[in-house]
């Protein structure tokens, strides 16, 4: 038996910041067609304007 999965998530990802998420991001990017972010940083995501800077982040590794 065989599973062939062409388009998958990774549903649990922790991109760090720095020098990780710029490692990270683009490696999964290649090889996921999407991912559900964790971002367990200090300090923590915790409302919008912080969500926005990390999205940046993100966009921009």
């Amino acid at each position: 038996m065989e599973f062939v999965f062409d388009s998958p998530l990774d549903m649990h990802l922790h991109l760090r910041e720095g020098a990780m998420m710029e490692r990270v991001t683009p490696l999964t990017a290649e090889h996921f067609s999407g991912a559900i972010i964790m971002p367990n940083l200090v300090p923590p995501v915790d409302n919008l304007d912080r969500l926005q800077k990390y999205r940046d982040q993100i966009n921009v590794a």
